[in-house]
């Protein structure tokens, strides 16, 4: 699945900072930790009742759904591949899966480091970027690419000139993208309430 960068993936690629550089900003609304940046939307908190939500929601996906990803990749999760969580979050996702396929590497990347740092399997690393810079890897060096719950995250626009094209780049050729969201739009809504979802949009 891997493919050729393009001359707007290649500028951001080479925009690439060190994991220590990263500074982080945060501004506290109502008692409650924002990460605050000009290049990022993200709209949540990033306190550890969010991570909290965030686990919570992962576990509740895992049991609808009795399973942690969608694509055929079991049988080479469970020889021994290679995978790249995007915008991780608190790891839960990783933290499951790198404890069932111990023979599998696991990464995590994302630019707010609300990641275990210590407690965690052999298997599993994490690392503190900027996706919006390039991802620090090279060209098709993982077996599955995933991100999850992240829509909030990115702009439309780095959604198309930077993170899906960057998550193929790293993906492995008959390697699998995979991305995994929560529905926005709100079907059969009352309609004295249209007006106030109209003005959310």
């Amino acid at each position: 699945m891997g493919n050729r960068n393009s001359a707007q993936v290649r500028h951001f690629r080479k925009k690439k900072q060190d994991n220590c550089t990263i500074k982080n900003t945060y501004k506290f609304i109502d008692g409650r930790k924002y990460f605050k940046n000009k290049e990022w939307i993200y709209p949540l908190p990033v306190d550890e009742e969010e991570c909290d939500r965030s686990q919570l929601q992962h576990f509740l996906f895992h049991h609808i759904w009795e399973e942690n990803f969608s694509s055929p990749v079991k049988q080479i999760l469970e020889n021994g591949g290679k995978v790249l969580d995007v915008s991780c979050g608190p790891g839960a996702w990783l933290m499951e899966m790198a404890t069932v396929y111990g023979q599998t590497q696991f990464v995590g990347v994302d630019l707010i480091p609300t990641f275990p740092t210590e407690i965690k399997p052999q298997n599993l690393k994490f690392k503190q970027f900027d996706v919006l810079n390039g991802l620090p890897f090279n060209d098709n060096e993982f077996d599955l690419v995933c991100i999850q719950n992240s829509s909030l995250c990115f702009t439309e626009t780095q959604w198309k000139e930077i993170v899906i094209p960057e998550m193929v780049r790293v993906t492995k050729p008959n390697g699998w993208v995979e991305l995994m969201d929560v529905e926005f739009n709100i079907q059969n809504l009352p309609k004295n309430f249209e007006p106030l979802y109209d003005g959310c949009k």
